[in-house]
């Protein structure tokens, strides 16, 4: 048997295996009508990414420090996806408006880029297993100034919260007040205790939530770049509906962080350890991630340059 002989049969084998997996799943998607299953599993995906792994652990921690004001926690983590998803919503309605518009203008090299799609899922592959590190940060200076800005808000929202603990534990401690903490008015309030009036957490306000949705939708680290711009909206392009795929991607990063904050309300303690289970899965998740995502690297390469 030669060469050709050899990629033949592995594309033949391949296809059998892709009809026995994929068909079902697609199937269901159509039956369901979800078309946009994939973009939501590539943001999915993404969250296996440095950057969101830090971005998404950094606002559940943000929206739930006060886990106990269930409404407002729930305002909070509403406008923060919200903002998230506006972000990926505006950014892919910007490349699908120019991508059909140059549409035209680069048929001629569609076989190309079909050709060059397999080696760039090889290499995603390789950035998620870690083997191959970008250091290249999109949007990182910007999502900075807007995180800052977001932290300065929430600031001057919980402030007059503060102020309302803070006068109502001098109320307390005052003689004959509310609840007679104070014995006699000689009695003063331990450091601590004036400490912990002065900084009362609250939960966040919904401006600085919304400010950092967007801030963090704004940073892209190599791995969510490639899933965003080049495979999820390389989709959104040839779909009816491309309009709905970047949403559905943002959807899908926010995912793990909705389900955080849900558990959150119900329970701390299960929180952190969802949190913490997360974490310890995140490492097996990336491999098998990366696996994949070379495998099917390789077969579009053999399949689209030797057959």
């Amino acid at each position: 048997m030669n060469f050709n002989d050899m990629v033949s049969t592995w594309y033949s084998w391949l296809s059998s295996l892709n009809n026995a997996l994929v068909e079902p799943i697609n199937r269901l998607s159509d039956g369901l009508g979800i078309p946009l299953i994939s973009a939501f599993l590539f943001g999915l995906l993404g969250t296996t990414a440095p950057c969101q792994l830090s971005t998404n652990f950094g606002a559940l921690a943000f929206l739930t420090r006060r886990a106990n004001q269930r409404t407002a926690t729930l305002r909070a983590t509403l406008a923060y996806i919200v903002a998230k998803t506006l972000v990926y919503t505006a950014i892919g309605l910007l490349v699908l408006v120019v991508g059909r518009q140059v549409g035209n203008a680069i048929v001629p090299y569609v076989v190309w880029i079909r050709k060059i799609i397999g080696p760039l899922m090889i290499v995603l592959g390789l950035i998620v297993l870690g083997v191959i590190r970008m250091r290249f940060q999109l949007g990182q200076r910007l999502s900075r100034q807007l995180e800052q800005q977001a932290e300065s808000i929430d600031a001057n929202e919980v402030a007059p919260e503060r102020e309302l603990a803070r006068q109502q534990y001098a109320l307390a401690q005052a003689p004959g007040g509310a609840g007679m903490v104070a014995l006699s008015a000689n009695t003063a309030p331990s450091a601590t205790a004036v400490s912990t009036a002065t900084t009362a957490v609250v939960a966040p306000g919904a401006r600085s939530s919304f400010l950092l949705g967007i801030a963090f939708g704004l940073a892209f680290c190599p791995t969510l770049f490639i899933l965003f711009f080049g495979a999820t909206m390389s989709l959104a392009l040839r779909s009816a509906q491309g309009a709905l795929f970047p949403a559905a991607f943002a959807l899908g990063t926010v995912m793990p962080l909705a389900l955080l904050v849900g558990v959150a309300l119900v329970s701390s303690g299960a929180a952190r350890r969802l949190r913490k289970g997360l974490r310890r899965a995140n490492r097996p998740l990336r491999w098998l991630a990366g696996a994949v995502l070379i495998l099917v690297g390789l077969h579009d390469t053999i399949v689209y340059w030797l057959l």
